[in-house]
């Protein structure tokens, strides 16, 4: 019995994400070079739960690492060049992720919040793994 309840269980859970830290995290990245680079240094796409946060930070990434300016206009700009914008929301959704920080100096909170939560679903993927070979 345990066999069939615990995967259902699983697959009908919402995994542990926070997407109000997503959107402080890309909101403060866009506002400041500073907490750009410590979210680069701490963090990877992969570790957003919203596959659409994932592709703003990357197209972020790149900007960064080809030393343009990182703010709504050019990551707008890389977005519409990879015909990724209306796929995260468009235009109007990057303006709102500026305006939902409280302050860029919470970052690292922000940081920590999303790799705690990316930490969890990976556990609880390698927890299903472990449980798949089980039975």
């Amino acid at each position: 019995m345990m066999s069939k309840r615990l995967p259902s269980m699983l697959a009908n859970r919402v995994p542990p994400q926070d997407l109000d830290a997503e959107q402080a995290v890309l909101g403060s990245c866009m506002l400041s070079s500073e907490a750009l680079s410590l979210a680069m240094e701490s963090m990877e796409a992969a570790m957003f739960y919203s596959p659409a946060h994932q592709e703003v930070f990357r197209q972020m990434v790149v900007l960064f690492s080809a030393s343009e300016p990182v703010d709504t206009i050019t990551v707008m700009g890389a977005l519409k060049d990879a015909k990724k914008l209306d796929y995260v929301g468009g235009p109007a959704y990057l303006a709102q992720l500026t305006s939902v920080v409280p302050t860029t100096s919470g970052m690292s909170g922000y940081c920590r919040m999303l790799r705690e939560k990316y930490v969890l679903r990976r556990l609880i993927g390698h927890c299903a793994e472990v449980i798949e070979r089980c039975y």
